[in-house]
């Protein structure tokens, strides 16, 4: 019994306050999986014992759990889990990993659910293959997405240009942890902002975008595979652990929002009397549109090449360099394109009083303690959530923090996404709240900090070291 206490404690603790057993039986069938199943039924029946004695100390226990009827019904997910959601919304039906805390739980989690939404799922032997597989299926047709975290995400930098040069529509998630090497496996941290913006040799287009709560991670990432064709490019989702790890309720996503838009994919194409097709991959067709048509690899009838030289449109290596000048324009171009044709609410989203001489920036999972903190100074402040770091609308960004005194919440060292607003629209930050030892920010961080800025006590950076 006694390697059984913590089951026993946990059944009588609910036998106390009203929780009913059926509750925690569910609970052990999710924990208890694997070579752990063995153990499940004994801890079971000790449980049950313990649930018994719990109830006879109710009547003198002052605290009572109270059923709450929900009209409603919601979802508890992690991070991993709402982003494996987001993907199976999004149509992807292949995923490949090579085991890193913390993305190893997003890809596990698919597995569970592969059967039933006929989904792939594979261990590659390292990170490059995880990518260069996911590449290979997307040139195939499919929607491919990988999971890795920061290690595993500088392997990948080489396989990002291949796509990048090919205009391959793929989709990455990169879970931050602190680094650099092994660094933080463990812990939580926002390193990677611009060396995921950067990675990779020489210059290529690619989206960077960033979800800031368990919701977010869902319908960005489902958005993702949208960019990534439309596109036809690599579209990094940056999270970080806290994040992935964290655990909320969420309300049923509604999927009628959601349209799977694959762009400029044909398919059903015909060749009259089987005659082979060369077909421009890569055209060039206007100024104003930057993306190709494009069609899987291997149709019948249709022949382009893929390479990682630079190509005329056919994909045949070439060095010219009137077609470098216009290829490599042609592909840089897609970023002002992107820019202009997506929605200001996939770009940031605004919270607080508009009227405050106080803005507060920030990304990634800041967000809940940030807003959690702003409730504590009424409409003292501006909030303006970056969600799509890459590329940045600098006149968007610029409209709602030009003029404020200018504040910027991350957890890492440098200030990464302060220095990338700053070189995109002049605006300098007049407070900077930072924090890197591998802990959340937290409420009480925030508020501290917030209230030293409005007494005007608080130095121009501000570091926090909350945690143990």
């Amino acid at each position: 019994l006694d390697v059984m206490r913590n089951s026993i404690s946990v059944f009588a603790s609910g036998g106390v306050i009203g929780l009913p057993a059926e509750f925690i039986e569910k609970s052990m069938d999710y924990i208890f999986v694997g070579k752990r199943r063995k153990v499940l039924e004994p801890n079971r029946y000790a449980g049950l014992k313990g649930y018994e004695i719990g109830q006879k100390y109710s009547d003198k226990f002052p605290f009572k759990l109270k059923k709450i009827e929900e009209k409603q019904q919601k979802f508890i997910l992690t991070g991993t889990q709402a982003t494996a959601f987001g993907k199976i919304i999004a149509g992807c039906r292949f995923q490949t990993y090579y085991p890193i805390t913390p993305a190893t739980d997003e890809s596990e989690f698919l597995e569970s659910l592969a059967k039933k939404y006929d989904f792939v799922v594979i261990q590659a032997e390292d990170e490059i293959a995880a990518l260069l597989m996911c590449i290979g299926a997307s040139l195939a047709g499919a929607r491919a997405a990988t999971s890795t975290s920061g290690p595993g995400f500088s392997l990948m930098a080489e396989g990002m240009g291949w796509a990048g040069m090919n205009e391959v529509p793929v989709v990455i998630i990169n879970y931050q942890r602190g680094g650099p090497s092994t660094g933080l496996p463990t812990r939580h941290e926002q390193g990677d902002l611009k060396f995921a913006i950067n990675a990779g040799h020489g210059e290529f287009p690619r989206i960077v975008i960033s979800p800031g709560d368990i919701a977010e991670s869902l319908y960005i990432t489902a958005e993702a595979f949208n960019f990534a064709e439309k596109y036809q490019l690599p579209v990094i989702v940056i999270q970080d652990k806290f994040l992935a790890n964290s655990v909320k309720t969420i309300l049923p996503p509604d999927i009628s929002k959601f349209t799977i838009q694959r762009g400029k994919l044909l398919q059903n194409q015909t060749v009259d009397g089987g005659e082979i097709n060369k077909f421009k991959r890569f055209e060039i067709q206007d100024n104003s549109d930057f993306v190709s048509p494009r069609i899987p690899v291997g149709y019948p009838g249709f022949v382009f090449w893929n390479t990682g030289d630079e190509h005329d449109e056919y994909g045949h290596i070439c060095e010219d360099s009137e077609n470098r000048f216009r290829m490599h324009q042609k592909r840089m171009k897609k970023l002002e394109q992107i820019l202009s044709e997506t929605s200001e609410e996939h770009k940031i989203s605004i919270f607080g009083n508009v009227k405050s001489d106080f803005v507060i920036v920030s990304w990634g999972s800041t967000k809940g303690s940030i807003l959690s903190a702003m409730e504590e100074f009424q409409d003292s402040f501006l909030f303006v959530q970056i969600k799509m770091i890459h590329p940045l609308d600098s006149d968007l960004v610029k409209r709602y923090i030009s003029g404020r005194r200018k504040i910027i919440v991350e957890q890492n060292y440098t200030a990464q996404l302060a220095s990338i607003i700053t070189e995109r629209t002049g605006e300098f930050f007049d407070y900077f709240i930072l924090k890197w030892n591998g802990r959340p920010m937290s409420h009480d961080d925030l508020v501290k900090a917030f209230e030293q800025i409005l007494n005007g006590r608080a130095d121009k950076k501000i570091f926090l070291t909350s945690g143990k």
